[in-house]
């Protein structure tokens, strides 16, 4: 699992779209949702104007295009790993 500096996502809300277990790092979409909340950041299941980023999975689909409407950063695979130090 990852070693991340909690301030990195601390009351962050990030929504995890589009998701296949191989695509973060191995780790089930259970893990990253465990890792969140352990750092005290909240998975989200819908983008609102509550949700920080949403985590690009392999399809882009209406949560990107809503997300990008609203002004929500959307990032990659490798953005998440380089904002949480992994």
């Amino acid at each position: 699992m990852y070693q991340v500096p909690a301030e990195k996502v601390h009351r962050l809300t990030v929504l995890l779209n589009r998701y296949r277990d191989e695509y973060y790092n191995n780790n089930t979409r259970g893990d990253i949702e465990s890792l969140l909340y352990s750092l005290g950041a909240k998975p989200g299941s819908s983008v609102s104007s509550k949700t920080d980023y949403v985590l690009e999975g392999e399809k882009a689909g209406s949560k990107i295009t809503k997300a990008n409407a609203l002004g929500i950063r959307v990032i990659t695979e490798a953005q998440f790993h380089q904002m949480i130090g992994a």
